[in-house]
């Protein structure tokens, strides 16, 4: 099947008749001009009338021709609004539309004429513009602080090229940094084209509930009665389950093989590479990502509509909601502003190697802006486009594995809170590009991230420019001073951020069952209980780590959405305060507010104990959660030694202070990235010093031990990290496989296997674990170590397909 069909630009019959009706309201007085030109490379003349203060997209000009040449040109491209009464700067800001200016009007005059003459057509559709709110934050001084925190995060992370667009409310802005192409010196702009990669499985997705709405399509059906050629596997596989990563679907089983092609492939040739894979799970059970689950759902839309992928989501998604830069990718056709790819090779920045994205066509085949990211989830998820509300409810609601655990992935979309936020993201990551898409629906704010190095940690710049918008800090975790109170403080967070999510979601508390509500609080004061917990941590633990899931009742989440409706008092809009003041606020307020309406209303009460810690909190909370404290800037200039001093110095004698735990890892991990392992153990020590009780810098002393040969030290550092907390993500199996990885590419063979036998001692039932073992084995020619290794994986999981063949390779020889 043919899946490449584009996206056409307009007729030039519709041109015209836009210019004539704009040229008729300007000739008619009801438009007010200001002109705004920058350069592209494109051929055509775009201008944009806007009505005075109002704040929308303006539309480019071109690049290298004779209007061009009337400004200089920016060191970064424009952004799409201008300052009033000012000519474009290289940093552009809030720019408001100006008065007509007497200067302009040859230049305007001129461009009469050419818009006349010239058969072209915009480049972006236009915007409805909205009228200035006196309630619009200081977007000026918002964009200022961003351009400088982008200018150098960029640096520290070496990325080539950069656009970012958002759209908060009726307020748009967009623009580009950096090089799209760092050999020719072409600047990276709103416009810039950048592979998509995984967030082509929202568009999948938005695809299969399109035809789900028009009954076409039964989300518990299995998956052959769409593409009979699909081989049944021992258990049904069901579009629910394949939208939702719990379809038993292997991600790429062999990336040297898998994610290294060339050629371009049909739907059929496609669905070839995979689809004789074994199940790694039952499906239902377990979340495993997987772009091949995607490419079958995109075999799905093709079988049920009739249409060819590309065809479909052109028609029914892109040219509904203005996508005019969408489209699948293709290196056998010509695509405006297409960037260049880029990845970091021993720390210099070389071309990405080239391959051909059909392969994974609905996984990740789609090449867009950043502008028409914005335009699409803003349109779909803020504006309600496209989907019945309920549908679109489904398709940001979480899924549960059997277990009860909820996955945080909904229908193609990762859902998570933030900060308190109801927040829906997807990331894409793939050679030549790494990419990010954020929806805040209550706050009616999307933001779109895209960059041309592969690997680029994206979420620094997600999240700033957030924190930016919102005022607040956001993923700014705390650091308590002894083991019970950060079980505590963990439980306190998780209800805050779940709970007052969940009361935004539902407009209201998960729960108003009066007996549920008290069940939820006593076992809150039970689990959490700090004298209780010195008994019994591992019951809390427990308590903790379920809480927020079907599997613990989501108890957390009942007492957190009860108290933000207790603290609403029917004014959702005073729940605002708390994303600002944090945690121990919400918990604190509600505590006073039962204790005023004691004799007046019965409000469930938490233990006395409890109280005196929140307490304890707050008392401290003022002294180290100021904006001194909770916005630094860790880099890699950073004096350690300076800043660590000043730290000890600031939080001396306080419970409870913030945890930049994270950033010392990460200075770690690159001193070790950089064969530097004393600046590593320096950092590391310096860490310690400040957070003697961080699993996660115990777990950077191990693996920075395993990297010097001195694994003995590092297996005592794993020790201490499970006993601080056994579900630490930073010690997860995953972190044992990729840790393993990390050695075995610096040819540390030997400490790689020592570490994987470590994770078992922790992991006796992680067949991954196991499976890994036995591969590190057998390269070390220890063929009946590998073998016993392997056969443990088989009958842990007998459908591990890796651990069948490696077996079956061994036995052979």
């Amino acid at each position: 099947m043919n899946q490449a069909q584009f996206l056409k630009p307009p007729n030039n019959h519709d041109l015209k008749r836009k210019k004539q009706a704009i040229m008729e309201r300007l000739a008619a007085g009801c438009l007010e001009p200001s002109l705004t030109l920058a350069r592209n490379k494109t051929s055509d003349i775009s201008f944009i009338l806007q009505k005075r203060f109002w704040r929308a997209p303006r539309l480019r000009g071109p690049q290298g021709n004779l209007l061009a040449r009337l400004w200089p040109p920016p060191e970064t491209s424009l952004p799409y609004l201008e300052k009033k009464g000012s000519r474009p700067k290289d940093k552009g800001g809030l720019l408001r539309p100006g008065k007509f200016s007497p200067s302009l009007s040859a230049i305007i005059v001129l461009i009469l004429f050419l818009i006349f003459t010239l058969n072209s057509s915009p480049v972006f559709l236009e915007a409805s513009p909205q009228p200035l709110s006196s309630s619009h934050p200081d977007y000026q001084a918002i964009i200022a602080a961003y351009e400088a925190f982008v200018s150098q995060q960029m640096k520290r992370d070496s990325v080539p090229g950069m656009s970012v667009a958002f759209q908060h409310g009726d307020f748009f802005w967009a623009q580009g940094f950096g090089w799209a192409d760092v050999e020719n010196e072409v600047p990276a702009k709103p416009e810039s084209a950048y592979r998509l990669a995984s967030i082509t499985k929202t568009i999948t997705a938005l695809a299969i509930l399109l035809l789900y709405e028009e009954g076409k399509i039964d989300l518990d059906a299995e998956v052959q009665n769409y593409v009979p050629s699909f081989p049944r596997k021992p258990w049904p596989i069901t579009i629910r389950q394949l939208l939702g990563h719990l379809g038993g679907l292997s991600h790429y089983r062999n990336y040297e093989l898998e994610g290294h092609i060339r050629e371009p492939k049909t739907t059929e040739e496609a669905l070839a590479i995979f689809k004789d894979f074994a199940l790694i799970a039952e499906p239902g059970t377990k979340y495993n990502y997987s772009t091949y689950g995607f490419n079958l759902l995109g075999a799905v839309v093709e079988a049920t509509s009739g249409m060819p992928y590309g065809d479909f989501i052109r028609e029914r998604i892109f040219l509904p909601l203005g996508l005019t830069a969408s489209r699948l990718d293709s290196p056998a056709d010509l695509i405006p502003n297409r960037v260049r790819g880029y990845r970091l090779v021993g720390g210099d920045v070389k071309p990405s190697e080239f391959i051909d994205v059909s392969s994974r066509f609905a996984g990740g085949g789609v090449r867009s802006t950043v502008v028409d990211l914005v335009r699409y989830a803003y349109g779909l998820i803020v504006e309600g486009k496209l989907l019945r509300p309920e549908i679109r409810r489904l398709m940001l609601t979480s899924q549960t594995q059997r277990n009860g655990f909820f996955t945080n992935y909904g229908l193609g979309w990762v859902v998570n809170p933030w900060n308190g936020h109801v927040h829906v993201s997807h990331g894409g990551s793939q050679p030549e590009t790494r990419t990010h898409l954020a929806v805040f629906p209550e706050e009616k704010l999307v933001i779109a991230v895209a960059c041309n190095l592969e690997g680029t940690n994206l979420i620094p710049y997600v999240r700033k420019l957030a924190e930016l918008i919102f005022a607040e800090t956001i993923d700014l975790d705390a650091y308590t001073t002894d083991i019970d109170s950060s079980i505590i403080w963990r439980a306190c967070e998780q209800a805050f951020n779940y709970g007052l999510s969940q009361f935004y979601w539902n407009k209201g508390p998960l729960t108003s069952t009066p007996s549920e509500i008290k069940n939820s609080f006593d076992a809150f004061n039970r689990y959490l209980n700090p004298k209780g917990l010195f008994k019994n941590r591992l019951a809390g633990r427990n308590f903790v780590l379920t809480g927020v899931h079907p599997a613990g009742r989501q108890v957390l989440t009942k007492v957190g959405s009860f108290l933000a409706s207790v603290l609403a008092q029917g004014e959702p809009a005073s729940l605002k305060k708390y994303h600002q003041k944090g945690v121990v606020s919400f918990f604190r307020d509600y505590i006073d507010l039962s204790e005023k309406k004691r004799g007046q209303q019965s409000l469930p009460r938490f233990d006395r104990e409890f109280v005196q810690l929140i307490q304890t909190w707050e008392r401290d909370w003022p002294k180290t959660f100021t904006p001194e404290w909770t916005s630094l800037s860790l880099v890699d200039s950073t004096d350690w030694v300076e800043i660590s001093q000043r730290l000890r110095r600031a939080f001396a004698g306080t419970v409870i202070f913030p945890n930049y735990s994270d950033d010392y890892i990460r200075a770690a991990q690159e001193a070790l990235n950089k064969q530097n392992p004393d600046q590593a153990f320096r950092l590391i020590r310096l860490g310690l010093e400040v957070y003697p009780l961080s699993p996660a810098l115990q777990a950077a002393l191990a693996i920075a031990c395993f990297w010097v040969g001195e694994t003995a030290v590092g297996q005592k550092a794993l020790k201490e990290a499970f006993f601080l907390d056994p579900h630490h993500p930073s010690i997860s199996a995953d972190r044992f496989l990729t840790w393993s990885g990390q050695l075995e590419r610096a040819k540390k063979l030997k400490e790689a296997l020592l570490l994987i036998e470590t994770g078992l001692i922790y992991y006796p039932r992680e067949a991954r674990l196991y499976y890994e073992a036995g591969r590190l084995n057998w390269q070390a020619n220890n063929q009946d170590k590998a073998l016993l290794a392997l056969e443990k994986a088989l009958s842990i999981d007998p459908q591990l397909e890796e651990a069948k063949l490696l077996w079956e390779k061994i036995k052979r020889k």
